[in-house]
């Protein structure tokens, strides 16, 4: 019978001939991978260790935005802030980064490596692993290797950029969209202030989503709907079915 040090290295061996084969690179530090591919929701030990892809989560989150600002500040020279940030939301959100995660047959890598028995996991768990395997990527071939590796995806066409620019940009209706798409019960208040201003509130399902402050209604509608659809896309609203 095995002991559990030689079962874990004939996991990381088999990682790194999956890596290869589906990816395309050698990995070099194949435990950040074993740990990048290890979900939270799973009961998972190494060495006698509990181990979860929460760091390597954190890690990548922030290294995807970096790697994207940079992309779309020398791809659009003459766009201002308010673009660029608008842009790069778009590409990272959630949504994306699991269309990502399925047509990179990374998840064919994962789910590889799942116990038959594990807690349900959330909606947004496959774009949370491919950022656990972007830091991964980061701490062992460094950030020129990372960058190269994600735009490459871009480039594929798997996340469109040309498309994301041109789609429609009125949120109140995307999130109207959304929410019958959904089943979800969507509500708008407005309350003009002493000012002059106007607030809008904006609640799903009776919970308190976002809210925005004025000079007039159209724009407080307009970028409460966005901060409410933006929480929506990337799964940081808790939305309890009534």
């Amino acid at each position: 019978m095995k002991s559990d040090k030689e079962n874990n290295s004939s996991r990381l061996k088999y990682l790194k001939k999956l890596i290869k084969s589906i990816l395309g690179f050698s990995p070099q530090n194949l435990y950040l991978y074993y740990l990048a591919i290890t979900p939270r929701f799973v009961e998972a030990t190494f060495n006698g260790e509990r181990i979860s892809n929460e760091r390597l989560e954190f890690l990548g989150d922030a290294v995807l935005d970096l790697i994207v600002a940079q992309y779309l500040f020398h791809k659009f020279p003459h766009k201002d802030e308010g673009f660029l940030t608008e842009i790069r939301s778009r590409i990272v959100n959630t949504e994306n980064l699991c269309k990502i995660a399925k047509e990179t047959n990374l998840i064919e890598i994962v789910e590889k490596f799942l116990p038959t028995q594990h807690k349900t996991p959330p909606n947004n768990w496959l774009g949370n692993t491919l950022e656990s395997f972007i830091g991964a990527i980061f701490l062992d071939k460094g950030y020129d290797f990372c960058y190269k590796f994600f735009i490459s995806l871009i480039k594929d066409k798997i996340i469109d950029i040309e498309k994301i620019i041109s789609e429609e940009n009125n949120y109140k209706s995307r999130l109207l969209e959304y929410c019958q798409k959904n089943k979800l019960n969507l509500e708008f208040f407005s309350e003009k202030l002493q000012n002059n201003n106007f607030k809008i509130k904006i609640l799903i399902n009776n919970k308190l989503i976002s809210e925005y402050i004025a000079p007039n209604i159209k724009r407080a509608e307009k970028e409460a709907s966005k901060i409410a659809y933006d929480k929506l896309i990337n799964k940081k609203a808790t939305i309890y079915v009534l």
